[in-house]
């Protein structure tokens, strides 16, 4: 059986593991890029879908309603279906609940929480919609809201 040579097996070995070490830096530092490119075009969509609003919400609206109002006001109609992936896709399986009829609950609230300024949701047979007039008039509600 042939000898190992200690020696050298160690000196292999501490090569082998600097060279690991350095491919793991450089592909921490890609990944790390990589990542970041990713969040930002998270942030995009979620503009894109009305899920982000540089403004402020409205007194009173938790974070859901929120982002459901915003979603309605950019889409001309929002199914049920549509919101409830809008707005518990990203969460794990366990915070999400289990029926979307969730999202009827959400619109009920945000009715209510602008029903001093008037009706602006309408129900549809495929979920909910906002008309461009009252939408004009949400959004104005909105930015008035936002000059505080």
């Amino acid at each position: 059986m042939p000898r190992i040579d200690l020696q050298k097996y160690r000196q292999e070995r501490d090569r082998q593991s600097s060279q690991l070490a350095l491919q793991l830096v450089l592909s921490e530092s890609g990944i790390s890029s990589e990542l970041e490119r990713l969040r930002h075009r998270i942030d995009e969509l979620e503009e894109l879908l009305g899920l982000r609003s540089p403004q402020r919400p409205l007194p009173g609206f938790t974070v859901l309603e929120w982002k459901l109002l915003g979603v309605m006001l950019k889409r001309q109609a929002v199914t049920r279906e549509f919101a409830f992936r809008a707005l518990y896709a990203s969460r794990a399986d366990t915070d999400q609940p289990k029926s979307s009829r969730i999202i009827d609950q959400i619109v009920h609230r945000i009715r209510v929480r602008l029903m001093a300024y008037g009706s602006f949701v309408e129900t549809l047979s495929i979920g909910y919609h906002i008309s461009p007039e009252n939408k004009v008039r949400l959004r104005a509600l909105i930015d008035e809201a936002n000059c505080d």
